[in-house]
């Protein structure tokens, strides 16, 4: 609730937003410092966690190349405000726009990690499910007509988005490409 309200509390009074520096702990355990210009705080109804959102570079780094950040609070050790002096850390239309784009089209859980195309075959059970299940569900850009009781649909998110959703299907939705993740599901299976 502290780091919440601090984050929430980072006016300069004047013209919107302080940036902040965050230091972070990562999945993998390494410690990081980033400077944030805060989007918004959100925790989706299928998370049980909070998150920052907003655009982040490594922390002093002089050049201004903000780019998409998403930390789970709960992994936040330390936060301070900087200063005006430190840079505006008012977030523009257009960076909004992307960020409300990338949430929509990823989910927040997915959002930092780039998009790629993927090609699924799907059983009729596996369609079934697809359509029937829509927590994290990625979307679908097309999918053929059905051949051989196969029905090839592809893709275009993320791969964490496809690991998380598809592993469960089993053989009623098997990677087609790219070859790494097809390698990486049949790992998982054996």
């Amino acid at each position: 609730a502290d780091l919440i309200e601090r984050i929430n509390n980072n006016s300069d009074g004047t013209d919107g937003q302080r940036v902040i520096t965050i230091e972070y702990v990562t999945a993998a355990g390494d410690l990081i410092k980033s400077d944030v210009k805060v989007y918004r705080l959100t925790k989706p109804s299928e998370s049980e966690y909070h998150y920052l959102i907003g655009y982040s570079k490594k922390a002093g780094e002089t050049k201004k190349n903000y780019s998409i950040g998403i930390f789970r609070l709960d992994r936040i050790l330390g936060l301070k405000v900087r200063p005006e002096s430190f840079g505006s850390g008012k977030i523009t239309k257009a960076e909004k726009a992307v960020l409300e784009k990338d949430i929509n089209a990823k989910g927040i859980q997915f959002l930092i990690e780039r998009n790629e195309q993927f090609v699924v075959a799907f059983t009729e059970k596996g369609l079934k499910k697809y359509n029937n299940q829509i927590h994290l569900r990625p979307a679908m850009v097309k999918i053929d007509p059905p051949k051989k009781g196969k029905r090839i649909a592809y893709f275009d998110c993320t791969p964490s988005q496809i690991r998380y959703y598809f592993f469960e299907f089993g053989k009623d939705a098997i990677i087609v490409s790219p070859e790494y993740l097809r390698e990486e599901f049949k790992n998982g299976y054996a």
